[in-house]
């Protein structure tokens, strides 16, 4: 809380954010986000038996306005604990996760439709005996949403993850809704795909999501950011492992604060 002090102590009286994806930082201004984060599912193996996949993790991340809609951005997860389906069963690890890097620009657009594009580049910082993938992956980004009277604000976009390296792509489509509840609490609806593709050992599949997301001020540029979700992923194969369909959960918490 205290990194956010100067957030609360700048700006009006109310406060302000800029959580939509299309709302990009311009020059002077700055945001921070930590969060914590965990996912569950509890799949069953083709030949009988259950695992357990779980994560939990916490991510730090900011961004920074360096012209007018125009913001670098960092992150960098931390994971506490990760079980994974591997070639030969269920794989555990933990530590420190990747860095990423993007940066993310406003496209030129007119009344309450707004564009943004973008593009991330997550490094191997972590190596693969912390929680890093082993390898870099370049993240572009389309964004388009369009400001509705009643404070209602649709978005959607494409946010593909391309690995190479042998490793499998991921395409990443959300479509979305914002809907702000008097001056101190937002609620953030969203349906997600993700499509993965085939790769080495591993079968193509793919995992459909509903989120929700509140904003709720605390103080002014600060925000408290409960999340909860369920998803459900189809078949896969990975290695010798053949996993059913399964559904599962996501939950998190975050706290995340605007420098005007």
């Amino acid at each position: 809380m205290g990194l956010c002090l100067g957030a609360m102590l700048t700006g009006n009286a109310w406060g302000d954010q800029k959580l939509l994806v299309t709302d990009i930082l311009n020059g002077g201004e700055a945001e921070l986000q930590v969060g914590y984060d965990y996912r569950y599912a509890n799949p069953t193996l083709v030949g009988g038996g259950k695992i357990t996949e779980s994560r939990y993790q916490s991510t730090v991340s900011g961004g920074i306005g360096v012209a007018k809609g125009v913001e670098l951005t960092l992150s960098v997860p931390s994971v506490f604990r990760a079980r994974e389906l591997g070639a030969d069963g269920v794989e555990s690890h933990d530590g420190l996760g990747d860095l990423t890097a993007g940066a993310s620009f406003s496209l030129p657009s007119s009344g309450a439709l707004a564009l943004a594009a973008g593009l991330g580049v997550k490094f191997d910082t972590a190596g693969t005996r912390n929680a890093g993938t082993g390898g870099t992956d370049f993240i572009p980004l389309l964004a388009a949403s369009y400001r509705l009277e009643q404070q209602v604000t649709p978005y959607l976009y494409y946010r593909p993850v391309l690995r190479g390296q042998g490793h499998p792509d991921t395409h990443s489509l959300a479509l979305g809704a914002e809907k702000a509840f008097g001056r101190r609490f937002t609620l953030d609806g969203k349906l997600a795909a993700d499509f993965e593709t085939a790769a080495g050992d591993r079968t193509s599949w793919q995992e459909y999501a509903v989120d929700l997301t509140g904003y709720l001020q605390m103080f002014p540029n600060v925000y408290l950011l409960p999340n909860l979700g369920a998803f459900q992923h189809s078949r896969r194969t990975v290695g010798n492992e053949k996993e059913q369909s399964v559904a599962g959960f996501t939950g998190g918490m975050a706290l995340y604060c605007y420098f005007p």
